[in-house]
């Protein structure tokens, strides 16, 4: 009885480590591109999106057909930052599902005690672009709002 409860404790250990070692990762990689990169590809994205769909739609006939097909390819690259986001929205999602089921575990373990305090150490994992600003999992349909938002006005302005 005493060796499955080893088992479990140790399994558990385990779950912990590698969860600590995601946050770590987390942490390294919003140290490197919270700043810049992430803000500026995100914007770059959205921008090449509203042009080429507002090219896509309004100037299918004044634009020769080999010049067309450059604008449909270059949006499919601007959605994929989109798709991108959405991965780093999952994070988020699976981190918060992970701890919220972790918190609310009932089961019995071998020390109490140190699985208290390893549940009490677990953040969220936050992919962030910006000083205080990061991706949850609404945040990729925001910026396609933005993003069809601006082409319709567009459009509408001309």
């Amino acid at each position: 009885m005493t060796k499955n409860f080893r088992n479990l404790d140790h399994k558990n250990y385990i779950t912990f480590l590698l969860y600590k070692r995601f946050q770590l990762l987390g942490l390294l990689f919003n140290c490197i591109y919270k700043s810049l990169f992430i803000p500026s590809l995100v914007m770059v994205a959205l921008f090449v999106i509203i042009v080429c769909l507002y090219v896509c739609v309004r100037l299918h006939q004044v634009i020769p057909m080999p010049g067309f097909a450059f604008f449909p390819l270059l949006s499919m690259d601007g959605f994929s930052v989109i798709y991108i986001i959405k991965i780093a929205a999952g994070v988020f999602v699976q981190s918060t599902n992970f701890v919220t089921t972790v918190r609310k575990s009932k089961q019995d373990y071998g020390r109490k005690t140190m699985y208290k305090k390893q549940v009490r150490s677990l953040d969220l994992i936050k992919i962030y672009f910006s000083k205080t600003n990061f991706v949850d999992k609404k945040t990729p349909l925001v910026f396609l709002d933005f993003a069809f938002a601006h082409t319709v006005s567009l459009m509408l302005l001309t």
